[in-house]
């Protein structure tokens, strides 16, 4: 995620981009600092922040499981990626 924030602010940092993130708790989130400044520097990019556990310094953060609806994303327009195993996969 990060290099993709990166490239683009390099080479198109006006594009319109949406920026969704989940972790556990705001301990868990690795390089929250930089994704952050790299979403500050993009003018037309937005950070949504999930944390299934709010911790003190988390004020940016919605409380519970990602949930794009609330964002108005149409479904053509999200694109995700998963870190870890597919547990769905298994259940087929």
């Amino acid at each position: 995620m990060l290099s993709m924030l990166h490239h683009l602010a390099a080479t198109d940092p006006a594009r319109p981009v949406t920026v969704l993130h989940a972790e556990r708790t705001p301990a868990d989130h690795a390089h929250h600092e930089e994704q952050r400044r790299l979403v500050e520097a993009l003018p037309n990019a937005r950070l949504h922040l999930w944390y299934e556990e709010l911790g003190e310094s988390s004020r940016e953060a919605t409380v519970g499981r990602t949930d794009v609806t609330a964002l108005g994303l149409p479904a053509h327009a999200v694109h995700y990626q998963v870190f870890g195993p597919d547990l769905w996969l298994g259940t087929e």
